[in-house]
């Protein structure tokens, strides 16, 4: 039996979602519940890792059970009774044996979360970073533009990154205003370690110091992380989901 599951977490007192021994993961997590209903730890493949700190709303794992009297409902109810309140499962369903989480995404889509006050309400900082001065998002947009596309993102990878190749294809990445609430948000086929927050931090930066948007496109092309601004930090960033059909990426 192949189980798919979706599932969001809350990443603030996570160290990613990579089991790591003797620290705190989704994984961990996940793996411990596993263990109580199958007696063992089967390998679970996920749709993309994020890193400490970092939420979801529609991370995608997969594993492989040879237990297939459970229904999807009762997987569900099941899980969610072991897990932590800050990891819930929020969909269930069985799945071709060969289909994996991970080689069968088109895309990944990221949200990340910016308060746009003088002084933010603290309860809303645990899933969003904060911005002091006014953010006009039609400016801001005019930086994205030069991201869009396939491109090499060597300047907006961290230095540990170990891919293999640092072209990226970004199918959509636009700010859009709710209030006081501004969201960058990114669609892509996948992202390199730190990706997406290295591009809003230089995004902010260079908009805050009103460099004019050709300045992107100058960094991007540079393909140096020096070239780049500041990874801003963890608590804003949201997986917000995986596509797994090429006709439902937005263009």
């Amino acid at each position: 039996m192949n189980v798919k599951l979706t599932l969001s977490y809350d990443g603030t007192d996570f160290y990613g979602f990579q089991a790591q021994d003797g620290l705190p993961t989704v994984a961990g997590e996940i793996e411990k519940a596993l263990q109580k209903i199958l007696g063992e730890v089967p390998e679970i493949v996920c749709a993309g890792r994020t890193d400490k700190g970092v939420h979801a709303d529609g991370q995608v794992i997969n594993f492989h059970t040879s237990l297939d009297k459970m229904k999807e409902y009762n997987w569900l109810r099941a899980l969610n009774s072991i897990l932590p309140r800050s990891v819930r499962i929020t969909h269930c369903e069985f799945m071709p044996e060969e289909w994996s989480a991970r080689f069968d995404a088109k895309a990944r889509e990221y949200h990340y979360f910016l308060v746009n006050q003088r002084f933010p309400d603290a309860r809303r900082m645990r899933f969003a970073s904060f911005c002091y001065y006014d953010l006009d998002v039609e400016q801001l947009n005019q930086y994205c533009k030069y991201l869009v596309g396939e491109h090499d993102f060597t300047s907006f990878s961290a230095a540990d990154d170990p891919s293999r190749t640092k072209i990226r294809q970004i199918y959509k990445l636009d700010t859009m205003r709710d209030g006081d609430l501004v969201t960058l948000r990114v669609i892509g086929s996948a992202f390199l370690h730190n990706m997406v927050r290295i591009i809003t931090g230089t995004l902010l930066t260079l908009y805050r110091k009103g460099e004019p948007p050709i300045r992107m496109k100058e960094i991007l092309d540079g393909q140096n992380r020096q070239l780049a601004r500041d990874t801003i930090e963890p608590n804003g960033l949201v997986f917000k989901r995986v596509y797994y059909d090429e006709k439902e990426i937005p263009q």
